[in-house]
């Protein structure tokens, strides 16, 4: 996320974020659709090892999430 928010539509429970590619994310850049509803937002994204993609981590330099997930077992 490196500062890129993520974004819920109201509408119908979707959560968006924006791609990182170099843009920055009020410039008007596309938003790519990540889950249906929150309930799988949670568990496609943050608690599950993917949430390393969605912040641009590294298993290397976890922040205390990550570390969270992996003493679960969910990482």
């Amino acid at each position: 996320m490196h500062g890129n928010p993520l974004l819920y539509d109201h509408t119908d429970g979707s959560v968006w974020r924006v791609p990182e590619e170099g843009f920055v994310w009020y410039t008007g850049c596309r938003l790519e659709r990540i889950a249906d509803g929150v309930e799988e937002f949670f568990s496609t994204w943050a608690a599950s090892p993917r949430y390393l993609d969605l912040v641009r981590g590294t298993p290397d330099e976890p922040d205390d999430w990550y570390r969270l997930l992996r003493l679960a077992g969910l990482a």
